[in-house]
């Protein structure tokens, strides 16, 4: 798409035409003279950024908290700030598809057969 618009009939009189955009600032057209069957094209309309254009762009990253083995799946405990301080069941309650139950029996995708592993050890 080109930006043409093709705007119905009128009648005549005066008029002006406020073009805008999210992220730009308007554009007024005024004023408009139009006549009974007159047909206006107008020239291009171009609209300025209502912000200036930052300088300097800072990307961030993290370490992947997860990591996918053949064998098993390691989560980085540290990467769930929110359980600073909790214990290795508030960090698995935090695991996507991971629950844990009234009796404290932990299913992963609704399944039971696995093994849950701390540094190593069988817990």
């Amino acid at each position: 798409m080109d930006g043409a618009y093709c705007i119905g009939e009128f009648d005549a009189g005066k008029y002006y035409l406020i073009a805008q955009f999210l992220g730009y600032n308007q554009a007024l057209i005024s004023p408009i003279d139009l006549e009974k069957d007159q047909s206006l094209i107008l020239e291009t309309i171009i609209l300025s950024f209502n912000k200036p254009m930052p300088q300097e762009i800072e990307v961030t990253g993290e370490k992947v908290m997860t990591i996918n083995k053949v064998d098993r799946q390691v989560f980085d405990a540290q990467a769930f700030q929110g359980c600073k301080g909790g214990t290795a069941t508030d960090i698995l309650r935090n695991l996507r598809s991971v629950s844990i139950n009234a009796n404290g029996e932990i299913q992963a995708r609704g399944a039971s057969a696995f093994v849950v592993m701390i540094d190593g050890k069988t817990i």
